[in-house]
């Protein structure tokens, strides 16, 4: 079973600034940072389908 934390959309959002900002820096380089730029977009687009899953069962954890 997955484990659940309180959500802190203040945190979360920061988060994904983050890899978003890290994504968009390594997305013109060579293709090995491509390829890390495509997984660091892949893991913040999971979180938010998490987080939107959690918001619309009316959940505060995810």
């Amino acid at each position: 079973m997955a484990k659940k934390i309180t959500l802190s959309i203040d945190d979360e959002l920061r988060r994904a600034e983050v890899l978003l900002t890290a994504a968009a820096e390594l997305h013109g380089g060579p293709d090995d940072e491509r390829e890390i730029s495509f997984e660091l977009l892949d893991k913040v687009l999971f979180r938010l389908r998490e987080i939107k899953e959690a918001y619309e069962k009316g959940d505060l954890h995810a």
